[in-house]
């Protein structure tokens, strides 16, 4: 089975939904942190850039993430 995996950086709250969409999650403990950081109220806690690094079942859909203002950086494919 094929398994993409690539980084995703923007200055907006992360776009949850993307995690379903692309059937993709956080490689790390950091990542996850990371989107929950985007989410925080007051902005001196919410400062951007985020990066997260992401591995899911399908490629990044690129046109889809900048709808939503995040950029897809270095995608690539690892076989299982």
């Amino acid at each position: 089975m094929k398994t993409y995996r690539y980084t995703v950086t923007g200055n907006t709250q992360f776009p949850v939904d993307m995690l379903r969409y692309d059937a993709c999650y956080p490689v790390s403990s950091e990542g996850a942190s990371t989107i929950t950081m985007s989410f925080r109220r007051f902005p001196e806690d919410a400062k951007g850039p985020f990066t997260v690094e992401l591995v899911g079942l399908h490629p990044p859909t690129d046109a889809r993430w900048r709808s939503f203002a995040w950029t897809v950086v270095n995608p690539s494919t690892v076989r299982r």
